[in-house]
């Protein structure tokens, strides 16, 4: 047969530098690294997308569209004549999606106003929760007139509630609440501006 014995060789096995197997990633874009043979063709099990191993033996590869949850990614180097390796493969976690927040202060449904809460008086009983199965804590912020609020400190809490005397009259409070789940995703905030005054309109 034409060609030499090298022609029937395989080429070595590509090795996967980073990232670490069973890895996590908050991002369906992940750029994988390594090292192989020079001048072979790198080839993935998940898109069509290839690359080559330069001069110093290193490699990198982009791969786009990565599914949430678990994903095995398998690769191998291919020759200039069409020899391919045997596989080396990598585990990885994928959580891109946004935990949601519901965000609720029970008396603003007796505002005395018609459009946005209005109280009379300034004690407020505040509740949240998520569809997310996976929130690792909740963020609350509590500002009136431009400053924090005094007495509240929910930067990172657990809770999903919580009774809160907002003691200035005719005052603008403003509290916000999202949830953060396990791989660090934030999710988006939700708002609701409270008016304490000490008379009816």
């Amino acid at each position: 047969p034409a060609g030499s014995e090298e022609d029937y060789t395989p080429p070595p096995l590509p090795v996967v530098t980073d990232p670490l197997d069973n890895a996590r990633f908050t991002t369906t874009e992940v750029v994988f690294r390594g090292t192989g043979g020079i001048g072979t063709i790198i080839e993935n099990s998940f898109s069509s997308a290839t690359t080559s191993v330069l001069s110093n033996g290193q490699w990198s590869l982009a791969i786009s569209g990565l599914p949430q949850g678990t994903t095995t990614v398998s690769f191998n180097a291919r020759d200039a004549v069409g020899q391919r390796s045997a596989s080396a493969m990598r585990l990885l976690f994928v959580d891109s999606g946004l935990p949601s927040t519901i965000f609720h202060i029970t008396e603003c449904g007796a505002s005395i106003a018609v459009v946005g809460c209005v109280l009379l008086r300034g004690d407020m009983t505040l509740s949240w929760s998520s569809d997310a199965d996976d929130v690792a804590y909740y963020s609350l912020s509590c500002m009136v007139d431009g400053v924090p609020c005094p007495d509240f400190s929910f930067s990172q809490t657990v809770a999903t509630g919580t009774a809160y005397h907002a003691s200035g009259d005719d005052a603008a409070y403003m509290f916000t609440a999202h949830a953060v789940d396990q791989s660090g995703n934030s999710g988006p905030e939700q708002t609701i501006p409270v008016t304490v005054i000490s008379r009816p309109l």
